[in-house]
């Protein structure tokens, strides 16, 4: 695609004869023209080249405010060995030999002595022979006529060979009059380069993915094209965070899903990075939109919005679902949550394959293609199983209430939504203690059956507040009874029991729950007590950790505040405890651990 560009350059930096014109390779941020220039100059490596690459000065001009800075970066790519500190006296050092046929060493300008041998090499026909590469010429705060007008003395009396570099719209933007007569003067050639996508691709996974190089080459293809991505910034960065997502993954999760893992992150990667998504956006929707339709996630809301009887017939099951969001928006490449959330799949889905398919997913699956009768029928009975507390787990409760209320909507059923809407709440209230409590509600979309409730319904999203609601109280109920049971086994696996209790290299079991305040803190302190100090320590320092003091920039949780209370009861039966020191190191280091408990407490405070 751009193969005319790069023989024209390699010409351009190979003749013998000098122009006396500079060239521009122009295009969009991310179009690849840094990949092209890299791409170039690798090709000048052996001695037997024209021109070697150590006679190729790649500088970017990033960030650059004046000339004399411009001095500063040419003078270390030309002098790499030498320290840029120790050299910042030397201003215009090229200036010098532009003004003189001598040596630079001699030529009036200030140098250490024994930087001088170094600096002696460098002249006037050296530099003739050499190539600059101008990068990021719209990235500086100086104008385009003051970098032209800067680099016309190499152009013109040193018969040095530049190559400019940038995105000429964001010159035009600056809004410069004169830019075109000023780049008639410095330019002789311009190209427009066009984004090498399938051969960045190829390099990038060539560089990062030994064993799945082609599987990986193929899936971004696919996706890069079905999201009209022409940034390989972006793509380079999507390829990058994949190969640190696949260090994460064990053998077993690559071997299962290796393929569907690589194709959603690169999806939702590649959408994030270009701003087509928000973590606010459904996870399940942005992977149905590009799995079953091709298209962009703002393509697929827009096509949702104009089908009145919208309602998602995909049924694929989506790999790691809940891990998504996190990962691809906060960076959370955690190996042991991929493993437990793999785990907790597997689990579900062996539970699954020994039970029948509940009627309620049955009617989510099948009511296109039901007749009069069979529909009725069918709906009867899942408002019956329903009534009778059939349908316990969160994740059906909402399918339940948006099926019904859509229905509603379309009248397929009879009845008023705010009376069917209230109906639903006043039958759950009936079983509310048997519901199933939950952490992780992003997972409730592909928890039964693999169909996905709509959170754009008004109801669904009232009843979403409600269901937490009542599962975070049955949740803080299954809690305490589970805290008793753990403090009963501390001695039986200490390491289970802090692990739970921190977040970070935890399980965050406890993840924002009141922990302290559920504990029956004089069962506890007899436990902690009778432990070994060095155990009684890595106690300690898991409940520090949890509270956030141990980092600089902690964080104690609002949730958190309500263990206040217990703290300060836990520390007066601990302080309760101490004996006395003397030929006794044990409650010598008890008095450390007392300490770090009313720090804790100070924290708190």
């Amino acid at each position: 695609m751009n193969e005319h560009i790069e023989e024209y350059c390699a010409k351009y930096i190979e003749s013998k004869h000098n122009p006396q014109f500079a060239i521009l390779i122009k295009g969009e941020w991310g179009c690849g023209k840094t990949y092209f220039i890299n791409k170039l100059i690798s090709k000048y490596t052996k001695k037997t080249e024209k021109i070697q690459s150590n006679q190729i000065v790649y500088v970017s001009l990033f960030g650059i405010s004046s000339t004399s800075e411009i001095d500063k970066r040419l003078f270390q790519k030309m002098h790499p060995v030498l320290s840029s500190e120790e050299f910042r006296f030397i201003a215009g050092f090229i200036r010098t030999i532009i003004n003189s046929s001598i040596n630079i060493g001699t030529a009036g300008t200030v140098i250490l002595d024994e930087f001088k041998p170094s600096l002696q090499g460098t002249k006037r026909s050296d530099l003739e022979k050499k190539v600059i590469i101008i990068d990021d010429i719209e990235r500086t705060d100086l104008s385009i006529s003051q970098i032209f007008g800067y680099f016309s003395e190499y152009l013109n009396q040193l018969n040095m060979k530049l190559i400019f570099v940038g995105n000429e719209e964001k010159i035009l933007e600056k809004g410069e009059t004169n830019y075109r007569e000023i780049k008639e003067k410095t330019i002789g050639v311009e190209f427009t380069l066009e984004p090498e996508i399938e051969n960045a691709i190829e390099s990038f996974t060539k560089e990062l993915f030994e064993n799945d190089e082609d599987n990986i080459k193929q899936t971004c293809l696919e996706v890069v094209s079905i999201l009209e991505c022409k940034n390989l910034r972006t793509v380079r960065q999507c390829l990058y965070n994949l190969k640190i997502f696949y260090n994460a993954l064990s053998e077993e999760i690559i071997k299962n899903y290796g393929n569907d893992l690589s194709k959603i992150f690169i999806n939702l990667f590649v959408q994030k990075s270009l701003n087509k998504i928000s973590e606010e956006d459904p996870v399940m929707d942005i992977i149905v939109g590009f799995e079953k339709y091709k298209m962009s996630y703002t393509k697929y809301k827009e096509k949702k919005k104009e089908k009145e009887y919208w309602v998602s017939n995909y049924s694929k099951e989506i790999p790691l679902y809940s891990i998504w969001t996190n990962l691809i928006f906060n960076g959370d490449y955690s190996k042991q949550k991929i493993d437990t959330v793999y785990k907790q799949v597997i689990k579900a889905r062996n539970q699954e394959s020994t039970t029948k398919q509940k009627n309620l997913f049955v009617l989510i699956g099948n009511w296109r293609f039901m007749s009069k009768k069979e529909f009725k029928a069918l709906i009867d009975i899942v408002n019956n199983e329903f009534t009778d507390g059939h349908y316990i787990h969160p994740g059906e409760i909402l399918h339940y209430t948006n099926i019904m209320m859509l229905f509603c909507e379309w009248k397929l059923i009879e009845g008023e939504k705010n009376a069917i809407f209230a109906k639903i709440k006043k039958q759950i209230n009936s079983f509310k203690e048997r519901i199933i409590p939950i952490t992780d509600w992003g997972v409730l979309a592909l928890a039964y059956g693999g169909w996905a409730y709509s959170d754009e319904v008004t109801e669904v999203k009232e009843m979403l507040e409600y269901i937490k609601k009542i599962s975070n109280e049955n949740l803080n109920i299954v809690l305490k009874v589970e805290i008793k049971k753990d403090i009963k086994k501390i001695n039986d696996d200490l390491y289970t029991f802090c692990e739970d209790i921190r977040h970070v290299d935890g399980t965050n079991k406890y993840y924002r729950k009141p922990y302290l305040s559920w504990v029956d803190i004089d069962d506890f302190v007899n436990v902690l007590v009778n432990l070994p100090i060095d155990n009684q320590s890595l106690i300690i320092s898991s409940f520090e950790e949890r509270y956030g003091i141990t980092y600089a920039n902690g964080t104690l949780y609002d949730e958190y505040k309500a263990d206040k209370e217990n703290l300060i009861k836990l520390i007066e039966l601990y302080d309760n405890s101490l004996g006395d020191v003397r030929y006794n190191p044990p409650e010598l280091l008890k008095r450390d651990i007392s300490k770090r408990l009313h720090a804790l407490l100070e924290y708190f405070n």
